[in-house]
């Protein structure tokens, strides 16, 4: 909550918003505010593969790609300025882009990071799958994990048909 509340009143306040147009903001109020953060890691699930930014960076090729990211490698981090004021809990990040991922071609996702290597019958897709942190940074936006559950749907689907598990 103190992370929010502390954004809104920089949004409101200070900063590049309040600089351009001091009044824009200054009778804007808060409405509604989720009480539950989205933190972007969280569980994660091993697959088979585990796509790394090393491979996206190297524009590595696999076999089984099926879905396309077309988003750059976006980390946020702790921003310095805030670190200082309050090390313990620092609260606003900074965006760190690597532009790997040229956006008309786009990077497939292997197949194989969205089924579990331990547990037989197990697919997923969203933030689960088989990446490492960097690499999340470009698989997590919701086309993608979008394209991520029609492939696992129709997967799945051919496993019914078939009578197999996912690695088969």
């Amino acid at each position: 909550m103190v992370a929010s509340f502390s954004a809104w009143n920089a949004i409101k306040n200070h900063g590049a918003f309040a600089a351009r147009d001091p009044d824009k903001h200054a009778r804007a109020s808060l409405d509604w505010m989720a009480y539950i953060g989205g933190p972007r890691e969280t569980q994660q699930l091993l697959g088979d593969v585990v796509l790394t930014d090393a491979d996206i960076d190297s524009k590595k090729e696999f076999p089984d790609g099926c879905v396309l990211t077309t988003w750059s490698i976006d980390l946020h981090v702790p921003h310095p300025l805030y670190t200082k004021e309050n090390p313990d809990r620092p609260f606003i990040s900074k965006a760190i882009h690597r532009f790997a991922v040229d956006k008309k071609v786009g990077y497939p996702i292997p197949y194989r990071c969205f089924y579990s290597r331990n547990v037989p019958n197990l697919f997923m897709a969203g933030r689960n799958i088989s990446v490492n942190r960097e690499a999340l940074g470009t698989i997590r936006v919701m086309k993608t994990i979008g394209m991520m559950g029609v492939a696992v749907g129709r997967a799945a689907a051919i496993c019914k048909v078939h009578n197999c598990k996912p690695r088969d």
